[in-house]
This record gives structure tokens, sequence and C-alpha cells, in this order.
């Protein structure tokens, strides 16, 4: 009775937010297909209550009937994962996610139990499927899996464990055991690196056809496997393991959101989209590519947030509302627009429906994330049909992923810049306009940098100084050291954090080009290797040459603490000093770890009219369009459309930095160069 008296509660409350809230219809129709398989598993009784509901042309009925269970329940796991990981929205939002995680947790131990009615069969072919997809899921909710008891853990191993004894067909399948062992992995388990490398190596060396799409297997298939199971799978092992495959890494990126780019345009005016290939019954899940890439905040420039929103919701509601769709009960029906059997291939289960979750992935976003926050947009069939004349030519990516030198991951195609800074970029029609390459030994250049002095914000523990600075062997050197040396500032009693310590006892720098050099637009490069030591907090970032922080505009191009390097944009709010912050937060440990700190990385900004973007290394980390960036103030100024300076910097503790106890110093933060480029046409 409390089960069902809080569906009918949220169910409501949900369905009354409106028309106009796509996060309200969105978290309606991922709770309206979930339910029914999370809540009847967390009870023991996904067996006793689902219906065996099989293609007409099945093709194992008494083998398909006993993972159909698993399908539903794996497949959900991935397509909820992120938005169980994730916290905050509407109050009733925060009762559902509350809801499902106490469900999840039950779920879980009941399907990995031996003891338990819905002990899930983890053996053979298409259990070896779905055990990719529940470890997926897995692997997108940390919460989920550090919530789970030691010994419902244990037995999660044991029964992921037993898909080993399954060989993957030499197809889309060989990602299946590379998703499970990068799970391993990810949680600090043991794992097979053979499973892995052998899916990334066929993908990466033979089985990209060009133009964001991968063959499925040695042979092309017009469907929409690329984004049911291959580029989403692909980007979530490479995720675990970009210290290996760091070249294959970017390139697939740039690969995955190509292929965004192909989907958007696949969804038609109404929401619908070309019926073609196998698997046509998973609806909405023809579309996880797209939705994952939106998730992981990747869109390609060419794609504003709303218009992808806009479209996704057209897609889900042209899927999960046609009539038909559910049950009498609330289960999915076979079908694409309805209760559509004969659509369904030999291996289509009443469980392999439930696919269709994976486009709710954005959900893992939050509702102040500008993919939410975005007004509503057009998305490309619209504009074009509606005779709009705004869609530019489309372009085919012209990107060669082949065999390496060694038999390694190769990518054709330079990654990072160790080029001069006269040639880098000038493919893609910029020019260099200004740059500092800390050729010269000695002082940073007075005509490129000034210093911040002193105690400056956040708390911080350095006092900044200029002989904390300098150039060496074609490097800038910014130090950061323990000292104790008397502070000018003190005054006996006082509370402000500035003067109330007599002592200074730490020092470091903080160079800016403010009043030397701004730029409107641009591309703004950085070579640099960080120290991620305890405590620590460089940065490389900018901001607007008038108005007071933060209307003026901050772009963090590069931060980085507490284990997690962070790609961030700040706008104003009506109330001083409190940022309406757009960030991206990667953690290290899914760069490399301390490893990937040791080398040298390319830090990037692209910033034009239309949006800004951030990445390392040529994988996107933020990206988010310029119109969406006004000051939430009276004002409504857009901070972006006016000269931003440049400041590099090495900051201690203070409000984010965290501890610098056992830190040993001195430590530094060194940069190759800094380059700014800008269009030439």
């Amino acid at each position: 009775m409390k089960r069902w008296f809080l569906g009918v509660f949220l169910m409501s409350v949900l369905a009354c937010e409106g028309q106009g809230d796509d996060r309200g219809m969105w978290l309606r129709y991922m709770d309206k297909v979930a339910r029914p398989v999370v809540s009847a598993l967390a009870e023991d009784r996904l067996r006793a209550t689902m219906p065996v509901v099989l293609s007409p042309r099945i093709d194992n009925a008494v083998e398909r009937r006993r993972v159909m269970y698993l399908e539903a329940f794996g497949r959900t796991l991935s397509g909820m994962g992120r938005w169980l990981d994730g916290e905050g929205g509407s109050p009733q939002e925060v009762a559902l996610r509350k809801q499902y995680r106490e469900w999840m947790l039950r779920a879980v131990a009941n399907a990995v139990n031996p003891a338990a009615k819905d002990y899930m069969v983890w053996t053979g072919g298409q259990p070896l499927v779905d055990a990719s997809f529940f470890a997926l899921g897995l692997i997108r909710c940390p919460w989920l899996w550090q919530h789970l008891d030691a010994g419902v853990q244990k037995q999660v191993v044991a029964a992921l464990l037993q898909t080993r004894a399954t060989v993957p067909a030499y197809s889309n399948w060989l990602l299946f055991p590379a998703v499970i062992e990068a799970f391993f992995c990810k949680y600090g388990l043991e794992y097979d690196p053979m499973r892995i490398e052998f899916a990334v190596r066929e993908f990466s060396q033979h089985w990209y056809l060009g133009d964001g799409t991968f063959a499925d297997g040695p042979a092309m298939h017009q469907d929409y496997y690329n984004s049911y199971v291959i580029q989403p799978f692909l980007l979530a092992v490479l995720d675990v393991f970009r210290a290996k495959y760091g070249a294959f890494a970017t390139k697939m990126e740039r690969i995955a959101q190509r292929y965004a780019e192909l989907q958007e345009r696949m969804i038609g005016v109404d929401g619908s989209y070309p019926v073609t290939g196998r698997s046509i019954t998973y609806r909405c899940g023809a579309f996880h590519a797209l939705a994952d890439v939106a998730a992981r905040r990747e869109l390609p420039a060419s794609l504003l947030p709303g218009q992808v929103r806009s479209a996704l919701t057209a897609v889900i509601r042209r899927t999960l509302g046609a009539p038909g769709t559910f049950t009498v009960q609330g289960w999915l029906n076979i079908g694409l627009a309805g209760h559509q059997e004969n659509l369904a291939d030999g291996y289509i289960t009443m469980g392999s429906e439930y696919l269709c979750t994976e486009v709710f992935q954005p959900l893992g976003l939050p509702d102040s994330d500008v993919f939410w926050a975005a007004p509503a947009a057009p998305w490309t069939a619209v504009k074009v049909w509606g005779g709009s004349d705004s869609v530019g030519v489309d372009h085919a990516l012209d990107l060669v992923v082949a065999a390496g030198p060694g038999g390694g991951s190769g990518v054709h195609g330079t990654v990072g810049h160790e080029d001069g800074p006269g040639e880098a970029g000038m493919e893609d029609g910029y020019k260099l306009v200004w740059a500092d390459e800390f050729n010269a030994d000695g002082a940073p250049d007075p005509k490129n940098w000034g210093y911040e002095r002193g105690f400056v914000r956040n708390h911080e523990a350095q006092w900044y100084q200029p002989e904390n600075a300098w150039c060496s062997g074609g490097r800038l050197i910014i130090e950061a050291r323990k000292e104790s040396k008397p502070n000018p500032l003190y005054v006996a009693g006082s509370t402000d954090w500035k003067r109330k310590d007599s002592l200074i006892r730490y020092t470091s720098a903080s160079l800016l080009t403010r009043g030397l050099h701004s730029f409107q637009y641009g591309r703004f490069e950085m070579r640099a290797r960080i120290d991620v030591d305890a405590g620590l907090w460089p940065a490389f970032w900018t901001l607007g040459v008038k108005g007071e922080w933060p209307s003026n505009g901050e772009i963090d191009i590069m931060e980085y603490y507490r284990r997690i390097l962070l790609a961030n944009i700040a706008t104003g709010t009506s109330k001083p000093h409190a940022p309406l912050w757009f960030s991206r937060r990667t953690p290290l440990d899914s760069l490399g770890g301390p490893g990937w700190a040791r080398e040298f990385h390319v830090w990037r900004m692209d910033w034009d009219s239309a949006m800004i973007r951030l990445s390392v290394d040529e994988r996107t980390l933020l990206a988010v369009p310029v119109d969406s960036l006004n000051n939430r103030d009276a004002s409504g100024v857009n901070p972006f459309r006016q000269p931003e300076y440049i400041i590099l910097n090495l900051a201690l503790g203070g409000d984010a930095g965290g501890s610098l106890e056992g830190t040993v110093f001195p430590r530094r933060y060194e940069i190759d160069y800094v380059r700014v480029y800008q269009k030439t046409r």
C-alpha cells in the first residue's frame, strides 16, 4: 500500500509540472518504465509478476525466458545509473531518487543472491550481454556500489566473474566483457586486461568506417548499434583506461561527437526517426549515443544543449507516449510506437525492451546545468522543414583511425602541440596573435605579465610574491614554498583572515596579463605539467576586463584540487559574490591518476560569439553556449562579450584546495607555453 501511494503521489506531482517542464516529463516517463521492474525485484517478486512475452519468431524460448529478467534489470540500471548517482532537484525529484535508491539496493541484493527467488542467470551468451549493462550501471552510479553491503558486493563480483566462461561473438559483443572488466578495474578489483585489449584493438584498428561510424564486427549494418552499444560502451571503457589508450580515447570523443550530430539529424519534426535495422523495438534507446554525449557535456559546437533536449523530448513522447506502449499493469509491450510484436527480432523478449531507458542519461546532469536550463530550441529537422535558413552545410568527419606501429591502438593525426607557435591551429583558420614561450631565463617578461601580491582570495594559505616565479629551460616555473616570515598585514586581535596571523607560512606566485593583454574570442592554449599533491590548487583562467567579480565573467580553463580536474564558467547573480557555475568535474583517477599528472598536457579554450568550449588534450570537458551565460542580475549583461585577461597561479589550501598536512615543499607548476590564436575569417 505504501509503495502504491508513493507512486501515485509522485506521478501526479510530476504530471502537474506541465508540458513546458521537460525534466519533469523525462522523470515521469523514466519512473513509468522503471517502476514495475525495480520495485518488484526489490521485493524478490520480479519472476512472479513480470509477464513472459516473447517475439513471435523467438529463436530459443527456454533460454530467452531464463534471461529476460536480467535483460529488464540490467538495462534499466544502466539507463538510470547517472540519475541515481546525482543529487538535488525539486523536492519531488529528491523523494523519487531516495525511493529508487532504496529499491535498487535491495534489487541488486536479490539479483546476485543465489538463495533469492529472483537470482539472475549469469552464464551463457545473452547473460553476458545484460551482465555488461548491469556493470555499466554500477560504473555510472558509484553511489550504488559504495552503499551495497560488503557481502552483496562479493556476490556481485561472483556473479560477474561467471561471465568469463563465455566467449563473445566477433562483433559489438566484444564490448560486453570489456565493460565488465572496466567495472572491476574502476573499483580496484582484479581484472583481465586481455578482454579489454581485444575489444579496443578491433574497434580502433579494424572497424572504424569513417564519418563517426563503426562497423559491427567485420560487416557494416544499417541499424542503431553504434548507439545501442558500440559508442557508449567504448567511451565507458576508455574513461577507465584513458592512460593506456589516450590517443584513441581522444579521437573516440570526436567520433562520438560526429555520431551525435548524425543522430540529431535523424530526428524528425514529430520525434519519429527511420525505422531501419534490427532491434528497432528498443524504442528511444536508439538515441543512447546522443544522450550519452549530452550527459558527458561533450556535445559538438553544432548542437546546442536546448536543441538536443528538445529533440530527445520529442523522441521520448513519440515512442513512450504512443497508445499501447504499456500493459495494463505498467510493463513495456514489445514495439516501437505502441504494441507491435511483429517488429521483434528472434531474440526479443519483454525484458529486451528496457534498453529504452538509456535515453534518460542527461537526467544525471543537475537541473541547473545548461542542458536543462537553456530555453527549448528547434532541432535540425524542425528548422529545415519549417523553412529556416539557419542550418549550415553538414560535413563528414575527416579522421583516420588505423593500426599503429607495434600493434598498439594507433591514430593518424596530431595529438598535443609540440609544433611551433605559428603552426598549430592554422588549418582551422586561426592565426597566432600573442604568445609567451618562456624561452628567456630569468624573470617572466614584464611586457606580458604582472603579479598579484599578498593574501588575495578564498582564505588561501599562500602569500603571493613575484620571486616565486621564474623562467628556466623554456618553461615558466611557479613554485610554492613553506616558509616562516612576518606578515606585514598582521593586526593583533583581528578576525580578518588576511591580518589575524602574525606569520606568513607559505608563499607562491600568481601572474596575470591584466592591463597588458586581453582578448575577446579566440583559442587560448597552455601546455603545462601540474602538481597534484594534497592541498595544491593550480589554475589557468581568465576574467573579464570590466565589472566586479563574478559579474565580469570567469572562465577556468584548468583548475585542479582534491584529485579533481575542473573546467568552469561563472556568471553573476543578484547576490554579490555569489556566482552561478557551469562546471565539469573530472576525477584524476579517470585520467590515469598521479602518473597522468607527471606528464605535460595541453589545455585549451575555444571561444567565439556562439560557444565556449574547454578541453584537455583535445578531450572536451565543458561546452556552454554564450547566449546562456547572461548575468542573472538586474542588468542581464552577458560578461562574455568583452575581452578577458589571463591568470596563471598556484594556490594552496583555502576554501577548496584541501589540507596541506603531509605535503612536502617546494612544489611546482610548470608551463611550457601560453598562446592565443584568433580566427582569420
